[in-house]
């Protein structure tokens, strides 16, 4: 998936991700990607985070990758329009 990101945008992203990775394991949980979405002013529906979660989650884990996260932020910003 192309970003729709610029590449500052992607680095304060990779930023935010990195402080919300509160195990520092490279990965956040959907609760991590709900803090991050909140302190961005963010708030698509519950569910929609949800699912959108569910469908980057890596190989039946509850986490998500940088590039994951960036994907699934990418369609969590599109539904806020």
């Amino acid at each position: 998936m192309a970003s729709i990101f610029s590449t500052d945008e992607q680095k304060g992203l990779k930023e935010t991700f990195s402080q919300n990775d509160t195990d520092n394991d490279g990965q956040i949980t959907v609760e991590e990607l709900r803090t991050i979405l909140q302190s961005l002013s963010v708030t698509p529906p519950s569910e929609r985070v949800q699912d959108v979660f569910e469908a980057f989650a890596n190989q039946g884990k509850d986490t998500l990758d940088f590039d994951d996260f960036l994907s699934a932020m990418a369609i969590l910003i599109e539904t806020e329009k």
